[in-house]
Order: structure tokens, then sequence, then C-alpha cells
């Protein structure tokens, strides 16, 4: 479980400029998980961060509260320029 996080935390570190991250299903975990990496340091030349849904299922009210939250956030505090949610069952054919 460790090594899984800190592979995690590599890949992020890796990414410049932007990082799109694809889920079948995102999970509102992911968010937290964004949030703290970018805090942290661990994502820190990125200035567009795109999740991409594969599942085209409605989010909740809840999930789109907190993403907005961490949207505003991570714009005043990290300098973020985009950080959008995209809802696609066209991506999920090409994986």
């Amino acid at each position: 479980m460790i090594g899984n996080i800190v592979s995690f935390k590599k890949c992020l570190r890796r990414c410049k400029s932007y990082l799109y991250w694809f889920e079948r299903n995102l999970p509102k975990k992911v968010l937290e998980t964004l949030y703290e990496a970018v805090c942290d340091g661990n994502i820190c030349e990125v200035d567009n961060i795109r999740l991409l849904r594969a599942i085209n299922d409605d989010i909740d009210s809840g999930f789109k509260d907190e993403f907005k939250k961490v949207r505003t956030e991570l714009a005043q505090k990290e300098n973020l320029q985009t950080l959008n949610i995209t809802r696609n069952t066209g991506y999920l054919r090409r994986f």
C-alpha cells in the first residue's frame, strides 16, 4: 500500500504544465488527493488540471460543492489556473 502511494506521488511530480486524470467513476476522494498533492508540492509546475470521467452518471450536489471549494481555494492559494471535470463516455472507448 505504501509503495502505491509513493509511486503515485512520483508520477504527480513528473507532471509539467497540465495533468489529465482519467477515472471511470470519479470518487470524491480524488479531490482530497489532488488538493493535498498541490499543497504538499507534489504538483508544482501544473497550472491546468482536467479530471476525466468515463461513466456518464450524475454528480451529486455534495461532490459539486466540494469541487467548487477545492477549485476556488487552489486558484487563490496555489495559482492553479484551471481545474475542470469532463464527463464523456467517448474516453472509455479509447482506453
